[in-house]
């Protein structure tokens, strides 16, 4: 996926690194989205989003742990 696309711009995509796709789920808007990320990033519990959301990871992943 083209960083330009994430809204990320696309200096960041050398000086981060490659970005791994470790969560696919659908919303219907791009706000809405926003807003779970949000949501997951103020969780801060990985085992309650592992659990909960256990279904949305991509199988196969190393970030996954």
């Amino acid at each position: 996926m083209d960083p330009k696309f994430r809204g990320v711009p696309q200096v960041l995509g050398w000086i981060r690194g490659l970005w791994e796709l470790i969560f696919l789920r659908e919303f219907e808007s791009k706000q809405e989205a926003f807003n779970f990320e949000l949501y997951l990033k103020k969780l801060r519990n990985k085992a309650y989003i592992r659990t909960t959301y256990s279904e949305c990871f991509i199988s196969g992943c190393g970030a996954v742990r």
